[in-house]
């Protein structure tokens, strides 16, 4: 007798982790992540090396060391994106806040299900920690 040659069924977590629908729901969270950042984010420059790395980014300048090079550089073409001194680094540190959400999402989502990639993920959104690094336009957030 020969044996029925059937595909394997497919589960429905496999259906749900597949690599589109993965994807779409760490767009989702990007889009999530960025609109609760921008909504509470800070006006402009804020003090000390908020200040300091923002008139660098603004006039491509190094500051104190180590310097964070790239960070003036991205930060120089997130300035040309706001006429307020200080708001494009807000902004990118907005941008670059929600992007380490998703990523983030979209790593553990095949290892871990897609319940826990999207409870790790939000709980770095919403933890304390995150949001103190995160608002503010400092280099070590980005």
């Amino acid at each position: 007798m020969i044996a029925d040659e059937k595909s394997p069924a497919i589960s429905q977590d496999q259906t749900a982790n597949a690599p589109e629908k993965r994807l779409m729901r760490a767009i989702l969270l990007f889009a999530l992540a960025g609109s609760m950042l921008y909504l509470t984010s800070a006006a402009g420059i804020g003090t000390e090396d908020s200040a300091e790395l923002g008139a660098g980014a603004r006039l491509l300048t190094m500051v104190h060391a180590p310097g964070y090079p790239l960070y003036l550089i991205a930060g120089h073409i997130a300035e040309r994106f706001s006429e307020f001194p200080g708001r494009g680094l807000v902004l990118f540190s907005v941008v670059t806040g929600a992007f380490s959400v998703a990523l983030l999402y979209f790593l553990l989502a095949p290892r871990f299900g897609i319940h826990s990639a999207r409870a790790g993920a939000l709980s770095l959104l919403f933890s304390k920690n995150f949001w103190v690094i995160e608002i503010p336009d400092f280099a070590f957030e980005s």
